[in-house]
């Protein structure tokens, strides 16, 4: 590597647990959320593994946080670094959305007329979801710490079509859309892809669970789902969760789950495979999970 080379690094839990010189020059937290819990043993544990990203910095480098999360909000206590925060709602530091813009606050604004730099327009992002506008927000205040041109910034954002196995557009048949968010291991994630739409939604979900609390997505589903089909080792927990407010089926494989949901969807609507659990009770990891879904729905 040259000395003007960048990286970008992401960074689990595990391994932030054991760094020892580890010192980003940008350091980005995006949330904190419950998991990997067996592990970690508390949420307290896992939260204070995830701060020490920014253990090592010094006044010299930037740490990026979401304002909107308290857990990844609280991280600003433990560093030395200069923070930049990335909210829906106004922030000194950073970057925030307003009025469907999202805005870069100026430090010594010209005049009270002009507080604020816009960036880009919300709905000129290429990838849905209030999480992506989060992700956006994060991934420009870091590439602006590197002195990178808003305008080049802005064309990134704007062609970024998103990535594999997260709300991966597949195909659509008979008028439904067929999305693979196999990425989605967690409650948080999938709580982030239900949100991302305002088509019925056939949901597809389930695998290994990790202390998952389904309450959380309980308000999405009532308005949202049409039907849900779980399979894996929290089909169960799944199906006895949610069948009280949506009808809910268990299907023995992911593809006989997507033959069931070609079965139930109708035209205008989505099915969504956001399983919301670890992949690891009958795949290899999340991406063979999702090479499935995806020749399930291209056979179909």
């Amino acid at each position: 590597l040259e000395p003007e080379t960048i990286l970008v690094v992401e960074t689990s839990s595990y391994q932030l647990d054991r760094i020892v010189h580890f010192r980003p020059d940008v350091a980005i937290l995006l949330n904190i959320t419950p998991d990997h819990l067996s592990y970690h043993g508390t949420f307290e544990n896992y939260c204070r593994a995830k701060y020490k990203i920014s253990l090592n910095q010094n006044e010299k480098n930037v740490l990026i946080l979401n304002a909107d999360n308290e857990p990844a909000q609280a991280a600003a206590a433990f560093s030395r670094a200069q923070i930049l925060h990335f909210s829906v709602h106004p922030v000194q530091q950073g970057m925030y959305v307003s009025s469907g813009k999202m805005l870069i606050p100026r430090e010594q604004p010209d005049s009270q007329q002009h507080k604020e730099e816009v960036l880009m327009m919300v709905d000129e992002l290429r990838i849905p979801g209030i999480h992506n506008v989060y992700n956006s927000m994060a991934a420009a205040l870091a590439a602006r710490a590197f002195e990178i041109r808003n305008e080049n910034i802005r064309d990134s954002l704007m062609s970024f079509a998103g990535v594999e196995h997260r709300l991966e557009y597949v195909r659509t048949l008979n008028g439904v859309d067929y999305i693979n968010d196999s990425k989605a291991t967690n409650v948080n994630s999938t709580w982030y892809a239900l949100s991302s739409y305002t088509k019925p939604i056939v949901w597809i979900a389930g695998g290994r669970g990790d202390n998952n609390d389904y309450s959380v997505l309980d308000q999405l589903v009532r308005s949202r789902v049409q039907y849900i089909i779980a399979l894996g080792e929290e089909a169960d927990a799944i199906f006895h969760h949610f069948s009280s407010m949506v009808r809910c089926i268990k299907a023995p494989t992911l593809n006989e789950a997507v033959q069931y949901a070609a079965d139930y969807a109708k035209s205008g609507s989505i099915v969504l495979f956001s399983p919301a659990c670890k992949s690891f009770d009958m795949f290899v990891n999340y991406e063979h999970r999702g090479q499935v879904f995806k020749e399930a729905v291209l056979t179909l």
